[in-house]
């Protein structure tokens, strides 16, 4: 629907007032699409190599940093393995005669 009192020429003309008002114009805006293209150069031997450069240091340095998680997770898992072995080895004692 054309705006009350302009002509359809009007609004035909790219330079007219009415051409560029939001009602003419919403979507119809070209946006350029950009492409990225990652590749790995030929020339690079090591491709993985930063992962496991000093691996130890790494770890070691995850662990004393954390290592009061670390003792949440020990404690309660050394303890449950230890409790099945008590139990089944009593289990096993009682069934013996």
């Amino acid at each position: 629907p054309a705006p009350t009192g302009v002509s359809s020429a009007a609004l035909l003309d790219p330079s007219s007032r009415f051409r560029k008002t939001k009602l003419f114009t919403m979507g119809k805006v070209a946006h350029r699409l950009s492409e990225v293209v990652y590749t790995i150069s030929p020339m690079k031997v090591g491709v993985m190599g930063g992962l496991f450069k000093d691996w130890a240091a790494q770890m070691t340095k995850k662990v004393t940093g954390n290592w009061d998680a670390g003792l949440f997770f020990v404690v309660p898992t050394v303890g449950v393995y230890q409790y099945a072995a008590w139990y089944k080895e009593r289990e096993k004692l009682a069934h013996r005669y």
